[in-house]
This record gives structure tokens, sequence and C-alpha cells, in this order.
């Protein structure tokens, strides 16, 4: 399954990045002429929400109610995603692969690493079976973002949609707690989910158990992504937070962007090279961006 599959089944969610279309231009490789091609998508001018964050291990906060839109918007994507017949796992969930649109709304991007493909490991597997499948799962896939059953394929866990479910524990223990549960993508430290949440304000705790939920070792004991949607549903309700509306940061939030150099101006931009969070050449115009292939 490649990128361009997965957009067209995706597109129209409105917390996934729409896909336009595929453009082909020519291109020279030195003396050769070639034909490149190019994915066409919206073009989210909030920028990355990294860019919205405070620096890591300074003990800052986004406030709570932020911190609850932000990840109410993102289970809505993944939910979209698992819901398809086969689910689509995006293996590649992580801070930076997560924009903002013009109206402040969360767009999930970089679906290069998606697949429908899943795997049962089980004690016949053969040493060369599991090196084979280990090798091609880090080809696709962040360290620090890993799940055990990723990285110890003896455990003989299933490898599906489940590993979506610990990436999105590490992104919201991030945001709950300013660093990342496994900064240094230690093998043991994520094999035993070894992880302390710090003490936090009260605003903060209803995500704690969640956290501990999706950064389960074993991966059929974590919750699926409805249950997730659920209980951020709820807790939405409970406190009154317009969970799917536009985001609406603070001043302190926007003085700390227009001081950040590496964030993208939030007007309409005129056409320049630029990368986005996985590092793909990008062009971009006022209503789109032109990503390589």
């Amino acid at each position: 399954m490649n990128e361009i599959d997965v957009l067209k089944r995706l597109s129209g969610h409105p917390n996934i990045m729409k896909f336009f279309g595929v453009a082909c231009a020519g291109k020279e490789r030195g003396k050769q002429v070639g034909n490149e091609f190019l994915i066409v998508t919206e073009l989210c001018s909030g920028g990355p929400l990294k860019d919205y964050l405070p620096p890591s291990h300074q003990g800052k906060h986004l406030p709570p109610n932020l911190v609850l839109q932000i990840l109410a918007q993102t289970s809505r994507a993944i939910q979209h995603m698992h819901k398809q017949s086969p689910p689509i796992i995006h293996r590649d969930l992580k801070i930076e692969n997560i924009l903002l649109s013009e109206s402040f709304t969360i767009k999930l991007c970089d679906f290069g690493s998606a697949t429908t493909e899943t795997f049962a490991p089980t004690v016949a597997w053969s040493a060369v079976e599991r090196g084979r499948v280990q090798e091609s799962l880090e080809k696709v896939t962040t360290p620090m973002y890993r799940p055990p059953e990723m990285l110890d394929l003896y455990l003989n866990y299933p490898i599906n949609e489940a590993l979506d479910i610990w990436a999105f524990g590490c992104i919201m223990f991030y945001l709950v707690c300013g660093y990342h549960p496994f900064e240094d993508s230690a093998k043991l430290a994520i094999l035993n989910a070894n992880f302390n949440l710090p003490p936090c304000d009260t605003g903060f705790e209803p995500f704690h158990n969640l956290i501990r939920q999706m950064l389960l070792v074993d991966p059929t004991q974590r919750p699926n992504i409805n249950s997730i949607y659920g209980e951020l549903s709820d807790l939405a309700t409970t406190l009154n937070v317009p969970a799917f509306d536009s985001i609406i940061f603070n001043e302190e939030v926007k003085r700390r962007l227009r001081n950040c150099t590496k964030s993208k101006a939030l007007s309409t931009l005129p056409v320049f090279p630029s990368e986005t969070p996985s590092g793909f050449p990008v062009q971009e115009t006022g209503s789109a961006m032109f990503h390589e292939m």
C-alpha cells in the first residue's frame, strides 16, 4: 500500500491532511532527464504543532484544555484510519507529524509508512523470519516511538494497529509532561515500559491513567482507539471543552511562536522550497503543498 492509496482512502476527514492529486514534472538528474511525481495536499498554514510547544524539560505545558483539544482531534484522525477495512496503521505517529490548519484544527500527515499489513509471530517463526520483519519495520518507524512488540519479536506479540496506540501514548505523555517518555530510545526501558509520570497539575490527572493503559507492554491489553476517543470526548463534555473547535493559543504561545525561527508564517505563503516535518521536500502555494515522492 503506497502513500497515494492511503491518502485517497483517508482524505476528506477533518483531521487528516486533504489530498488533491498527483502532479508530474520533468526533472534533470545530471545528464539524465526523468519524471518527478509530486503529491499535492492542502497547505496547513498553521504549521507544525511542535512549534507551539514549550522547549522540552522546562516544566512548562500548554493548558490542559488545549492538550485535550489536540488529543481529541488526533484520536479522531487515528480512529478514521483504524476503522477502515482492513485497518490502516500509520506506524510513524509522532509530534512532528501533527500539523495545524489555517483555522487551527489538527491535521495528521505523512502516511509514507502507513500499511494494512500485520504480523503474528509464533514460536514456529525462524530467526531469519524474525530478523527480516524487524529490519523492515525499522525502516519505517521512529526509534523512540517503537513499541515493545517491534523491538523484540521473540515476545511473540501481534504487530498490528496497537502499535499506533503505543505511539499515541508517547505523544500524550509528551504533551502532558513536557518531554518524551523514551527520549534516548533505550531498548530495555521500552521493553519494560519503564517510565515515570511526574507530579502534575490536577488538570492533567485525567490523562495519567490513559497514558498508563496505552503504554502497556502487551499490545493485546492496550485500549483500542474507539475507547480512547470515547474517554477524551467524555472528558471534553465533562469539562465543557469544545474538543473539535479551533484551538485558541494564548499570548505566551503566540509570542514563543513568533520567536521560533523554524516556524512558518501564519499567512498566505509564496512558492518556495521547504521541508515537511518528515523531511520530504515540498513546495508551497497559498492553498496547496507539493510533496516529492
